[in-house]
């Protein structure tokens, strides 16, 4: 009976009440859609991070292999290195142990070597000459094993112990000198799965911790994520495949114990031994740092896949497994093959393998251009080998050779390391440190000052893992600020919906608390008023919270490899779905119940008016005064005065969500757009850091000049008739019949043509590569080099910008010129400010900097914020007895190396080259750099340093007065930047245009003599360096902006859902309160239309103490924000590892969405008002009255 009553009321007051009950739906809809909806995200999130690489074991160390040298070379190593092996030699003592493997063919090779009698030692010997260099050259290029070529030997102490210096014998020796060079890479590869020796060393570490050898270090793990992959492409389809290593568990099988293979080890394998295993398989074991966790998977115990995992048979291993994200997007079917070739050309061999599932791994970031296949180790190095095997043809290398030699890197030169026993990075990284010193290597030269070696730890704020695991933590955060706040809006909305329930059933409550009902029961009936358009508002909740997770999931995984359906939720889910529904049906019975036991409803109360108070009698004498329209709205706002006040607390929580978000975002964005702010006008640049200024032979060689663009018109263009005109002779004959190079250049167009024709006619490719390889065969300077022809990748890139962007015109080639607009005096003129700029290296926190020296006009000095006086001072100030130079840095620089005003810092940098033995060899400086401002709008990810050309030059004047050309060459420089027309050294030109001027005209620089010859233009490794950075460090700012919007774009999103939420909840609770404070005064609103008043005088009266409400909720809400803003613009700056500054900013924008909220909120308001006064009618009057 009581229960049939419950369920009765409902229903009635539902009928009665709609509007109220309606409204009160769509909020709660609301509010567990957004609430619900960032539990399930936030703990499928952490779900996939625990799944993935886990939230406890993160990298806390890395090592990065760096060039050395060793003792016997110390002289030399004081100029050109800043570190060297112990003099115990640890590193070389580990690579000789290494490569004196049972095969003794390489001491074989070292014997056939021709060597000077006077060199004592025999093959065999640690210290043989040959096997010293060798390992000298390797780690001279960081250790990395890499084949010779005769100018490196030549030129190196090595070329005194031959027999001969003949160039013949010369290249007998240097070919024998690879041979050997190949043997070492194949036994690194094959026992430590690298070709990097520090790497191998640091593996070496690794595995003999099963050993329990004391060899100084605490117990570590290594990780596969961040090495190098084997690039494959599908068949019929244009994707991109890298294979990765896939680390195995016990379930693998044989791939696990390290088989080859049966059917490989036929071919590879001169023992024929089916036993065999790789050395060190246990390498690519499953480990708590090296994780794996299987999503779905082929049952490989089946009849149909046995074979996959079974030696003896041909598909052993012949399986990949993908991550979720690129599984869906490849739409594969399980079980089913897929033909995939190394390379470009279809028609190599191609490999099938299996779709065995999905995993999870550490290796987060997607890349929608190239999937990963994670695939065993061993099915790897078979691709590799046997697509390798149809051109290899050397028969001086074994099958097993061959086989290791043509294997990808599993491990590169830089190793992410878990040590357990350090609880973060700085103790990780600094053990690490220490035991590299100690063991390892030490300082050339080290002071006091000079920062331990391997010791930065920088890297860590822009690790994968961290970013996830900072991004979760954000997530939580905001998550249970949401929830906190709708739950307080909800009760709160709640209390007065039910207060309001209550005072309109008084009378019904009164009876049937008279009979003998309960107040938990009274409670329990208006509780039930309400459990309809509860269960309403969660049933849409659900859909409404999946929406909400679906839409964070489309944002937050757009670049990591997460990857979940629609319709996807865990039992976390379930429970927060539960959990929220138990506490508002408890929150709706408690408040009930509070209402019900107040004087409200008390028996005594019943029948009894209720008196004025004192405090209502005051004010009444206050006023009586006033004109009667005014006192009548006075006593309308008075009335109303709580329920006012509850609109201005849920409308000051509504709108500083609202406000919050917006100002979040705009703070974001004015991080995104810093680049194309802070360079406007100018929309793009190259840094030519490549470009050198200068060389040093018998005399200084400027290896450029600067010219206007205007100037070229009277250069002689080297244009299509050149070219393909047999008249004067061949093109060779016709380039060294040019008095003076530097007076022509090769026009776009005629590139353009060029690259048309390539691409119509690719036998015209191979032409144009064999005239180039004529033209470096006659020419001394690249005579037996092994690259015939270093354009070869220059003209590839070029086609690469051709074939991908349709609007490409071509590139001016210039020789020896480097163009910019520099005649004009004013930026609307047209004048391109220009720049000096080289790369730098930070070696104490291991990051690369941009060194940007700027032009010393008034508006690059405004522009970079360079306000140092003009005086010596600048470069006297000393630090540790020496010059220092005073610069500005960029904010993400300062951030990242933690440096502040008046820190000093030592960077460096090449700028020169100088000719040792014939040759070049970059000029290495050391910059002493004292911080003089840090400028803040700058590339919002950019490591830079600003200082004028000027002063940059005065101070290596200075540092390298024992230098006496070098030093009087940047002497030189100076005294020209001081002339009436100042010559600058730009190498670098801002452009108002998306091409960026160095693109536009590329700049050939001249290597040797005056620039007058073609030959002069050309140098052996720095040429072909320089040409291959063509499309390097270009910065078009437009989409510097796009690229920092993606790393920006998780934040963005949410700010965004919280925007739109927010703003629905805050027209939501204003409709809501609203229509109860309409329901409150539906008696005054009759009396007053019957006693003849207007219906706009009514509205009038009810919308006053409304708009007042309104008007301080906005203006508390931007003082919450303010505030807000402040407290947490210190903790989100140190939160993220790029520079991202929360400020409270009065935009136009935000003028106008406060302008436009006020305004939309009050023609609402005002809407719902004038629709329920013109409801109310004077014949109903008697009916309330």
């Amino acid at each position: 009976m009581k229960l049939k009553l419950f369920f009765k009321q409902s229903f009635k007051d539902l009928i009665v009440y709609w509007p109220l009950y309606v409204t009160f739906t769509l909020f709660l809809a609301f509010a567990i859609s957004l609430s619900l909806g960032l539990i399930s995200f936030i703990s499928m999130f952490g779900k996939d991070i625990e799944s993935s690489f886990g939230s406890k074991y993160n990298a806390n160390a890395r090592f990065v292999a760096q060039r050395y040298t060793i003792p016997e070379e110390k002289e030399k190593a004081n100029e050109d290195f800043f570190q060297e092996e112990k003099s115990t030699l640890p590193i070389y003592n580990f690579f000789y142990d290494a490569i004196n493997f049972e095969n003794k063919e390489i001491w074989e090779k070292i014997k056939s070597l021709s060597i000077t009698h006077d060199s004592i030692t025999t093959a065999e010997d640690q210290n043989n000459p040959v096997l010293k260099f060798i390992y000298k050259y390797f780690a001279n290029n960081g250790g990395n094993i890499v084949r010779l070529n005769e100018s490196d030997v030549r030129l190196s102490s090595i070329s005194n112990i031959f027999h001969t210096p003949s160039h013949q014998q010369m290249v007998k020796n240097v070919d024998i000198l690879n041979k050997i060079v190949d043997y070492i890479s194949h036994i690194f590869k094959a026992k430590f799965k690298t070709n990097n020796i520090q790497s191998a060393f640091i593996i070496d570490q690794y595995l003999k911790q099963d050993l329990k050898t004391d060899n100084g270090i605490d117990k570590f793990y290594f990780q596969f994520i961040h090495q190098s992959k084997g690039n494959l492409r599908l068949e019929n389809m244009s994707q991109k495949i890298s294979l990765d290593s896939l680390v195995t568990n016990e379930k693998m099988g044989d791939i696990h114990q390290g088989y080859y293979g049966n059917k490989i080890l036929e071919k590879i394998s001169d023992l024929k031994n089916p036993e065999m295993k790789i050395p060190n398989y246990k390498l690519f074991w499953n480990n708590q740092f090296n994780r794996i966790n299987f999503q779905t998977s082929i049952d490989f115990e089946s009849d149909q896949f046995k074979n996959y995992l079974d030696r003896t048979k041909e598909e052993f291993g012949m399986f990949f497994y993908m991550q979720p994200k690129s599984a869906n997007e490849a739409n594969f079917k399980l079980g089913e093959k897929y033909k995939v070739f190394v390379g470009t050309d279809e028609k190599r061999k191609t490999h099938e393998l299996l779709y065995a599932g999905t995993i999870l791994n550490p290796d987060l970031w997607y890349l929608p251009n190239e999937w990963d296949f994670y695939t065993p180790a061993q099915t790897i190095n078979k691709i590799f080998y046997e697509t390798s095997a149809e051109q290899n043809t050397n028969t001086n290398q074994t099958e097993f050779q061959k086989y290791w030699n043509s294997a990808p890197n599993a491990i590169t030169n830089i190793i992410y390391l878990l040590f357990p026993n350090s609880k973060n990075t700085k103790e990780g990284q600094g053990h690490f440190s220490n035991w590299f010193e100690t063991y390892l290597m030490e300082h050339v030269n080290a002071n006091g000052n000079a920062p331990k070696l391997q010791s930065a730890t920088v890297w860590s704020d822009t690790d994968t893992n961290t970013s996830a695991l900072v991004m979760l933590r954000v997530f939580i955060g905001i998550t249970i600020v949401i929830v906190v706040i709708v739950l307080m809006l909800l009760f709160l909305i709640f209390f007065f919906i039910s207060h309001q329930i209550i005072l309109l059933q008084q009378k019904n409550l009164f009876c049937l608390k008279s009979i003998g009902i309960r107040n938990h029961e009274l409670s329990t009936l208006t509780t039930f008023a309400l459990i309809l358009p509860t269960l309403v508002s969660f049933t849409i909740g659900i859909f409404g919270s999946l929406a909400v997770q679906s839409i964070l999931m489309d944002i937050v995984y757009e670049f990591w490899n997460y990857y979940h359906s629609f319709w996807t939720f865990g039992f976390e889910f379930i429970i927060a779905f539960v959990g929220l529904m138990l506490v508002c049906f408890a929150g709706f019975f408690i408040i009930s119940l509070l209402i019900i036991n107040s004087d409200a409803l008390k028996i005594s109360g019943m029948s009894v008016a209720k008196g004025i108070s004192h405090f209502q009698m005051k004010m009444k004498f206050l006023i009586k005064g006033w004109n009667p329209k005014l006192r009548l709205g006075f006593a309308f706002a008075f009335q109303n005065v709580y329920k006012n006040i509850v609109s201005y607390v849920i409308l000051t929580f509504s709108f500083a969500v609202f406000l919050f978000s917006f100002q979040f975002n705009s703070s974001i964005k004015i991080f995104n757009n810093a680049p194309e702010i802070w360079n406007a006008p100018y929309k793009s640049i190259k840094l030519n850091h490549s470009l050198p200024l200068f060389n040093i032979e018998d005399k200084l060689i400027d290896s450029y000049k600067t010219i206007d663009v205007n100037e070229i018109k009277y250069f002689k263009p080297l244009d299509k008739d050149f070219w393909t005109n047999p008249t004067g002779g061949t093109v060779l004959e016709k380039l060294n019949k040019i008095e003076d190079m530097k007076s022509t250049y090769i026009p776009k167009e005629t590139v353009l043509w060029f690259l048309d024709e390539v691409i119509k006619k690719p036998k015209y490719y191979d032409q144009i590569l064999s005239q180039a390889n004529s033209f470096f065969a006659e020419s001394n300077l690249a005579k037996n080099t092994q690259n015939k022809n270093p354009f070869k990748s220059f003209i590839d890139q070029l086609l690469t910008l051709r074939l991908q962007i349709p609007s490409f015109k071509g590139i001016n080639i210039m020789f020896g010129n480097v163009v910019g607009s520099i005649n004009q005096k004013t930026i609307p003129e047209g004048k391109q400010r220009g720049i000096f700029t080289t790369r730098g290296f930070d070696r104490k926190d291991s990051l690369y900097v941009d060194l940007i020296a700027f032009e010393n006009d008034e508006e690059s000095k405004k522009h970079f914020e360079y306000n140092v006086a003009e005086t010596d001072s600048n470069v006297d100030t000393t630090f540790e007895s020496s010059p220092v130079l005073k610069v500005g840095i960029s904010n993400f620089y300062a951030k990242r190396a933690n440096l502040k005003v008046g820190d000093q810092k030592d960077i460096g940098v090449n700028i020169g080259f100088k000719t040792d033995k014939g040759a070049i060899k970059p000029i290495a400086h050391n910059i002493k750099l004292k911080v003089n401002k840090i400028v803040k709008n700058t590339l919002s990810k950019e490591s830079s340093i600003y200082v004028p050309q000027k002063n940059l030059f005065a101070y290596l004047e200075k540092i390298n007065r024992d230098k006496q050309i070098i030093s009087q060459k940047f002497g030189q420089i100076v005294k020209d930047m001081k002339k009436a027309e100042p010559v600058y050294i730009s190498n670098s030109y801002f452009s108002q245009q998306n091409l960026p001027m160095q693109l536009e005209y590329f700049t050939l620089p001249i290597f040797h003599s005056n620039g007058e010859k073609i030959q002069d233009y050309y140098s052996k490794n720095t040429f072909e360096r320089y040409l291959n950075s063509i499309i390097k460090n270009v910065l078009i700012f437009s989409v510097v902006t796009q690229k920092m919007e993606e790393v920006t774009q998780g934040f963005a999103g949410i700010l965004k859902i919280a925007i739109f939420m927010s703003s629905a909840i805050a027209i939501i609770v204003s409709v809501l309160v609203t229509i109860l404070i309409l329901l409150e005064n539906r008696r005054t609103i009759l009396l007053f239309k019957t006693i003849g008043y207007r219906k706009s005088e009514i509205n009038k009266y009810l919308i006053s103490g409304y708009f007042v409400s309104m008007a301080f909720a906005v203006l508390t809400a931007i003082g919450i924000v303010w505030f807000l803003l402040e407290v947490m613009k210190n903790d989100i700056a140190s939160l993220f590892w790029f520079n991202l500054e929360l400020s409270f900013t009065w935009t136009p924008m935000f003028i106008a969405i406060l302008i436009t909220s006020i305004t939309a909120f009050f023609v609402l308001i005002n809407a719902a008002i004038s629709t329920y006064t013109k409801r109310q009618q004077p014949k109903h009057t008697f009916e309330d009255l």
